[in-house]
């Protein structure tokens, strides 16, 4: 399943892009290169060539890395969270193809039952030692476990397209079990708790958006640029000359890019909100389970000490 799923194949394209992405953090802009002719020093004709670069400041580059490598890292959790996701749903319609089959069973041993029952009722009024109203009783109950039983087999056929499905294969697969009860591990502790799935993934999330916040803060820093030039003077010794450049840009107009590391700033506060919801949210859900599951054992237990014929 996990080298067929589809889904898991683009979490797995997702993180090698992203991989690659990594290699994107120092973006430097386009080398500009300049010539001038022309009667620049007199009557004498001069030219001139330029070439200039300009770059962010280096904690620029530092902090774009440190966000890419973020987002790659937050890539692999969601390949693991896919995983996760996709090893539990496989679980469920296994175990419910498991349990339609057991349902199965019963509703074809009592359709049995009623089956013989109508065919007694049939043969009873017939003979005079029954009424219309048993044997009308006993096909109505007949018919509605057929009904049952097709209604199941229905849903039986559904689960195993689903199973189908999620192993991405062209086969069709007949779970088995040998138990039919599911022995559970209840003891879950917290750290634990904080290693489930899903919780990685926010977390990583959290750390994505604080590299993010850095990373716009950065933003403003000024730029840097260096130059060089070379001009001919032909009224001066018909020399060239050489000229080094080297300049700062100064952010003066930030107002745009102050509101955009605030927003990240709130993008932080924003994931490990969801965060904290998310880890409560696993906590609670995991006291129902427990719960449930008490009681199901509870029920399969008194079935099979009290109710089953021994």
């Amino acid at each position: 399943a996990f080298q067929q799923n589809g889904t898991l194949k683009n979490s797995k394209l997702i993180s090698e892009y992203q991989e690659k992405l990594k290699a994107s953090y120092l973006d430097i802009p386009q080398t500009e290169i300049g010539a001038q002719m022309g009667q620049l020093q007199g009557v004498e004709t001069d030219n001139t060539f330029s070439i200039s670069q300009r770059f962010s400041f280096p904690t620029v580059y530092t902090k774009r890395k440190k966000m890419l490598d973020a987002e790659w890292s937050a890539s692999v959790v969601n390949q693991n969270l896919t995983k996760a996701q996709l090893t539990k749903e496989i679980s469920d319609v296994f175990y419910r193809i498991l349990t339609l089959q057991e349902k199965k069973k019963v509703i074809e041993y009592i359709s049995k039952l009623y089956s013989s029952f109508a065919d007694k009722a049939s043969l009873r009024l017939k003979k005079g030692e029954a009424n219309i109203l048993e044997e009308s009783t006993a096909e109505i109950q007949n018919e509605q476990a057929k009904t049952q039983l097709n209604m199941l087999e229905n849903d039986l056929n559904i689960a195993k397209l689903q199973l189908q499905l999620l192993l991405q294969s062209d086969e069709s697969y007949q779970p088995v079990s040998d138990q039919p009860t599911m022995n559970v591990n209840l003891q879950v502790s917290e750290e634990m708790i904080q290693q489930h799935p899903e919780l990685q993934y926010l977390n990583q999330q959290i750390k994505v958006n604080e590299a993010e916040a850095q990373f716009e803060k950065s933003k403003l820093l000024p730029e840097l640029m260096v130059g060089y030039m070379n001009q001919s003077m032909k009224n001066l010794n018909n020399n060239r000359f050489n000229a080094v450049q080297v300049g700062v840009g100064i952010p003066l107009f930030t107002k745009g890019q102050r509101a955009l590391a605030k927003a990240t700033k709130a993008k932080v506060a924003i994931s490990e909100n969801e965060y904290q919801r998310k880890e409560i949210e696993l906590k609670n859900r995991f006291v129902q389970q427990v719960n449930n599951y008490n009681n199901q054992l509870k029920v399969v237990e008194s079935y099979e000490q009290k109710q089953l014929p021994k």
